[in-house]
């Protein structure tokens, strides 16, 4: 009698600590759903980590150009999720966006027209044409100057002054003969080398990287303009398969995302060497903290997508949010970055039952 006690005792136990272990493992964060415009969406973080400038992925909008009604982007709030201000009534959609460390906002519009607005008043600063067509942006840490893609089928790259919008060079490689030029539309070994992807600039505005369509990394000093190879070709060429590079906040090292044939990882590269490290398969999007200390992805797999985090030097890797639990889904371009302080991370998801007309901005603490 009394073992069977003893064990009843421990079965209970044991049952208890189990059910305790399974609450705690599907125990999700108290995530803030944004419903945000409409469609897939793109969106960049303020520096203070408090807004969020959201606006329609431009290369998925089919209404060309926008009526004078269309919402081009907003700021949201991330804290309460409201909509603090709206841009319409623009003649084209946007292409890119970024903030200045002093809280402004640059837009690029598909059309080459850049516009630089107070966010706080909502006021547009001032609105000027490069000629740029979709272009990308970034902006140098000190907030004097603009880096920007433009995208072709012969990529380049400018450096801008934002006092005043001129373009002061141009950046990376080029194509050096009028028969490069026209080479490149047709001969695929010319048209990765002029095809440009993805790139960053340090956070001392010394150093700038880039990828082109073979999967090509070049770090440059933006001081001597010199150019080094930080990663080879890809055995198969135009395979696209470097994306989202960003340096970390040290400058140290440099991240990006490769699109390999099984498996999407993020990759870690200090400059002129090999892989050092690596986080994740089935990645889709990534987001580096602002100390360096942790990498965050997103993963989907056969049972569902979640939301993982782990520290940038390795260690055990932890399931942040579960996405398909929370009956939501990543859209096959999406957004992951961690809110300046560290406290949050954002991304841009949509209803998992197929709803493609509604997108949600998601906002999950991290503490």
């Amino acid at each position: 009698m009394l073992r069977s006690t003893k064990f009843f005792t421990t079965l209970v136990v044991c049952l208890f600590m189990l059910m305790v272990s399974a609450g705690m493992s599907a125990a999700q964060p108290d995530a803030l759903q944004i419903p945000v415009l409409g469609r897939s969406v793109i969106y960049v973080v303020s520096p203070d980590g408090a807004s969020a400038a959201v606006y329609p992925n431009a290369a998925l909008v089919r209404e060309e150009p926008p009526n004078p009604d269309a919402t081009i982007l907003q700021i949201v709030d991330v804290a309460t999720g409201s909509v603090t201000q709206t841009l319409r009534d623009l003649p084209d959609w946007v292409s890119d966006a970024a903030y200045l460390p002093d809280g402004r906002l640059l837009t690029a519009l598909v059309n080459g027209d850049f516009i630089l607005w107070d966010v706080g008043s909502g006021a547009v600063e001032r609105r000027w044409w490069t000629g740029l067509y979709q272009s990308s942006l970034v902006i140098s840490p000190d907030g004097a100057r603009a880096y920007v893609l433009a995208s072709g089928a012969v990529s380049t790259f400018f450096e801008m002054d934002l006092a005043s919008g001129a373009l002061l060079r141009a950046l990376g490689r080029h194509p050096a003969t009028l028969y490069d030029l026209m080479g490149s539309q047709t001969d695929i070994e010319f048209r990765g080398d002029f095809s440009f992807v993805t790139f960053d600039v340090s956070p001392d505005s010394e150093t700038f990287a880039y990828a082109n369509a073979d999967g090509e990394i070049f770090v440059a000093d933006l001081a001597r303009e010199t150019f080094t190879l930080a990663r080879e070709r890809s055995e198969q060429p135009l395979a696209f398969d470097v994306r989202s590079l960003r340096f970390a906040p040290d400058g140290a090292s440099l991240f990006y995302l490769q699109f390999a044939r099984d498996a999407r990882q993020v990759m870690q590269v200090a400059p002129n060497s090999a892989v050092i490290a690596s986080f994740g398969a089935n990645t889709v999007a990534y987001a580096v903290s602002a100390d360096g200390a942790r990498v965050a992805w997103v993963e989907r797999s056969d049972d569902g997508s979640r939301v993982l985090m782990q520290d940038a030097a390795g260690g055990e890797v932890e399931i942040i949010y579960e996405l398909t639990e929370a009956g939501l889904a990543t859209p096959s371009i999406a957004t992951l970055s961690f809110a300046l302080d560290g406290t949050r991370l954002l991304l841009d998801v949509n209803p998992a039952d197929g709803d493609d007309e509604q997108a949600i901005l998601l906002v999950i603490p991290v503490g």
